[in-house]
């Protein structure tokens, strides 16, 4: 480790928390990761019949009713009426401040020194296609004036702050697929600014809706269109890869300085150490290589390692064409062919804000257990991303002290977090 290290405390990870196609919590939805479980299939939320493309990953056996009960009568009539996009992110966060050992409600003297930072990338999504449904058959009548707390895309964070009293600083980012890495990202920057002692940080996205696919599967569009094989289309890096599976979820964690998790007796899974944040230049879609470059050295530099001291990477890779092919450069270009990469997309598909913070959680997990789970469908290279260790076939038992996962959205933000194995 370089002299860098000493400028910034490191950050615990005392909880973490996941609603995912692949399970309605971390212990499932890990298990059935390293198991090399597909979570995509025929889209069932609406009939797919049509559409160009009929596939997503959904979430099962997610019932609000059980999941929300046991809160306070105001908080759980609140959150079982909501979007799933807001759900899920209740969800996710009441699990990992279970692991972390708050209490909840968090105690008074603490409220206002806890802070949440819950992104998202289309706000209540499911709400406003039903609305949209509703307006077209001039139902006007049918609507309430509360509708507008599912849509708006702050409801998450409104929601999880009455539900833990947290009464500190929150906010709610939305920078595309990058919008879960910098929700963890930023709510680093509130502990090391001392705005807050305890931050939640969460991304969260209920997008499997009839509009969302028609839009991402227009022609051209970056969506696969392997429809009669769903639990192979998310195929990240592979030389047949033609686009990314859409996914849905919430993930979430529990972040507190070192010294005051250390006081209390928390639980440390992992140190966050690191965080990079860029924008790049390649336009709307198009990612800037140079730019993912650069973001990985900020957060190398802020963690203050070297790339020859990171083990393991979670990238981005969605399975699109460009996407990939960008990033295996970048990875190249930093690290050789040395870490293992575990594209978890592959899995998961992609869950757009919730993509980030899952993976942020997973990279903890792969900490934790010193594991790291197997890029699945993924069966020849393509040249374009050759020349990296994928981790193939099945998980793998490795070594790792620090690990790093990468966002990268439209629009051309980018994000990486560092995370350090705890003592």
């Amino acid at each position: 480790m370089s002299e860098n290290s000493t400028r910034y405390s490191r950050i615990a990870v005392t909880g973490i928390g996941a609603v995912t196609p692949l399970g309605t919590s971390v212990a499932e939805s890990w298990g059935n990761l390293c198991a090399g479980v597909s979570g995509a299939g025929r889209t069932e939320t609406y009939d797919p019949t049509g559409f160009p493309v009929q596939i997503s990953c959904e979430i099962d056996g997610f019932d609000p009713n059980v999941v929300f009960k046991g809160l306070p009568r105001r908080i759980y009539n609140d959150a079982r009426r909501q979007d799933r996009t807001h759900q899920y992110a209740l969800a996710a966060s009441l699990e990992a401040l279970g692991q972390s050992g708050f209490p909840l409600p968090l105690p008074e003297e603490l409220q206002f020194r806890c802070g949440v930072v819950s992104g998202n990338c289309l706000g209540g999504a499911r709400a406003v296609e039903q609305a949209s449904q509703r307006t077209g058959r001039r139902e006007f009548a049918s609507f309430l004036p509360s509708e507008v707390l599912r849509i708006m895309p702050n409801a998450a964070t409104a929601l999880i702050a009455a539900a833990f009293r947290a009464r500190g600083p929150n906010y709610t980012p939305s920078v595309a697929c990058a919008t879960g890495t910098i929700a963890v990202g930023e709510a680093m920057w509130m502990l090391h600014t001392g705005r807050a002692d305890v931050m939640v940080a969460c991304g969260s996205d209920g997008v499997v809706v009839p509009t969302i696919t028609a839009v991402f599967a227009a022609r051209g569009g970056p969506m696969s269109r392997r429809n009669d094989d769903p639990e192979h289309a998310s195929r990240p890096a592979d030389v047949d890869r033609d686009g990314f599976v859409i996914g849905e979820g919430g993930a979430a964690m529990i972040l507190e300085r070192e010294a005051d998790a250390k006081a209390r007796g928390a639980p440390i899974l992992a140190y966050l150490v690191g965080y990079g944040c860029t924008n790049g230049t390649g336009g709307r879609t198009e990612p800037d290589g140079d730019a993912q470059v650069q973001t990985m050295k900020i957060a190398l530099e802020m963690a203050g390692i070297t790339a020859a001291d990171v083990d393991a990477i979670n990238p981005h890779m969605t399975s699109t064409v460009v996407g990939d092919r960008v990033e295996a450069a970048a990875l190249r270009e930093m690290f050789g062919d040395r870490p293992f990469v575990s594209a978890t997309k592959s899995s998961t598909g992609h869950m757009l804000a919730a993509a980030g913070s899952f993976e942020a959680a997973a990279c903890v997990k792969m900490l934790v257990e010193q594991r790291v789970p197997a890029t699945i469908n993924t069966e020849t290279i393509g040249d374009d991303c050759a020349g990296i260790n994928y981790v193939l076939g099945e998980t793998i038992s490795a070594p790792q002290e620090f690990v790093l996962s990468n966002s990268f959205g439209f629009g051309d933000h980018n994000a990486t977090l560092v995370f350090q194995r705890a003592d």
